[in-house]
């Protein structure tokens, strides 16, 4: 067995249980990645194509690696969570610094909170 696969192999068997069974194909290709770019040292997907395994030259490989990259199941989280997804539309205002008819239902934004509610270590 290759250090590529013996790698693969470990991964899934830590993985595999944190992560849902109908996800795992997703999961199987995201380990490889992660495999090809520990195995080879790099970000590059012409390198990490190396250590993907399959009988395609590595050009089909590299392919198949941005087709896993572009997998709109994948769900990223985002640089920060929002604190306050539950403050109803009307009462905004009351605790938010927003402008005049300024909405964010999808938590797009990131609006600071009024003075009056902040504590002592928050008034930077």
């Amino acid at each position: 067995m290759s250090s590529s696969q013996e790698l693969h192999d470990r991964l899934m068997e830590t993985m595999r249980p944190l992560v849902d069974a109908s996800n795992i194909k997703q999961l199987t290709n995201w380990v490889w990645i992660v495999v090809g770019i520990l195995q080879a040292k790099s970000i590059a997907l012409s390198q990490i194509a190396l250590y993907i395994p399959g009988e395609a030259q590595a050009e089909s490989r590299v392919t198949r690696i941005r087709r896993w990259l572009m997998n709109l199941k994948v769900k990223f989280r985002e640089s920060f969570r929002p604190f306050a997804p539950v403050v109803l539309r009307d009462q905004v205002h009351k605790w938010f610094q927003m402008r005049p008819n300024e909405e964010s239902p999808y938590m797009l934004l990131v609006a600071p909170v009024l003075q009056k509610h902040r504590t002592n270590d928050e008034s930077s």
